[in-house]
């Protein structure tokens, strides 16, 4: 009994120096300046964003948060590095699903699951979009939908590894329309297709299709969103026209795998905060994309959830690695 007794309080005392610890951890995180890493080039949409972060958290922070660009592989480059940093929480980086939920599975990488890595925050909806030439006979979605259901229809995406196709494949099991994709090479490439109407349709991300709909060159009909866009209020989502699909260009952050609970947590409450920054939530509106917080443990779920979502969608077009 005594030695049973002897045996909780060493279990015990070992607990608490461990709570003891992570406090320690917490209470003293940050110790030196952080390094947020962009998978992209500098100026593009991932590193303006990911800069108006930093700036907003940098005072919080108490040290200086250097934004690092490291581009090359859609991201991937990026993310292996970040992986191999020390996991004490002055390592991060910035990344969505064509980065860390698509191509782990279609091609051999260092990283795989979110069991793999650590995810802090999501920070942003980036919407997909489905546009037609302005010259369309289809003035919505519910009107090429039905279209489709009688002929063919081409409908371009970015790439065949993308969060484009992934919405398109879903549109096309839960609509039952016939609706071909067609892989551009990209969204410029999309849209100088669209403008030479030589798609009936496209799937874009609607920062780079905003100023041909001011010039009245395209149109958009449909959005892939949970609900409106509030830079487009008169666009229905795809789930009001009975259709539940809303796959966004999410961007994310995530650290190092073995991050400290605690080290996330205070990581990820800075974070929130410039989320919800007068700037930041003027910066994405401009921008048609939608500032959205969620959690590290909340974040998982949904990343876990979605990397199984896109592996089967995945399989059904053969792209999984072998």
């Amino acid at each position: 009994m005594v030695k049973n007794l002897k045996g909780v309080r060493t279990i015990v005392s070992m607990m608490l120096a461990m709570l003891a610890s992570m406090a320690h951890c917490a209470d003293a995180y940050p110790t030196q300046r952080a390094q947020f890493i962009v998978g992209f080039d500098a100026g593009g949409t991932t590193d303006i964003l990911a800069r108006a972060l930093a700036k907003e958290m940098e005072k919080p922070f108490g040290q200086s948060i250097t934004v690092l660009n490291q581009a090359g592989g859609g991201g991937t480059i990026s993310a292996a590095t970040v992986l191999r940093a020390r996991p004490d929480g002055h390592t991060f980086a910035i990344a969505g699903p064509t980065t860390l939920l698509i191509p782990p599975q279609t091609s051999s990488l260092p990283f795989s699951t979110p069991d793999t890595y650590t995810p802090i925050a999501r920070v942003i909806d980036t919407p997909q979009v489905l546009v037609v030439p302005a010259n369309s006979p289809y003035r919505t979605a519910a009107e090429l939908i039905a279209a489709a259901k009688k002929q063919r229809l081409t409908i371009g995406v970015n790439q065949i590894s993308s969060v484009a196709n992934i919405n398109l494949s879903l549109l096309r099991k839960a609509s039952g329309a016939d609706l071909a994709t067609v892989p551009t090479g990209g969204d410029a490439d999309s849209i100088r297709t669209l403008l030479g109407n030589q798609l009936a349709g496209a799937i874009l991300a609607p920062q780079g299709v905003l100023p041909q709909v001011k010039a009245d060159r395209l149109r958009i009909i449909g959005v892939f969103t949970k609900q409106r866009v509030a830079a487009l209020p008169d666009v229905p989502t795809f789930i009001e026209l009975g259709f539940p699909v809303a796959e966004t260009s999410d961007l994310f952050i995530f650290g190092p795998k073995g991050m400290p609970d605690a080290v996330v947590n205070k990581l990820a409450a800075l974070f929130e905060q410039a989320v919800k920054s007068p700037a930041y939530q003027k910066l994405t509106v401009e921008g048609a994309t939608i500032a959205s917080y969620v959690g590290p443990r909340e974040l998982k779920a949904e990343l876990t959830e979605r990397y199984a979502t896109y592996g089967k969608i995945l399989a059904e077009l053969g792209l999984l690695k072998k």
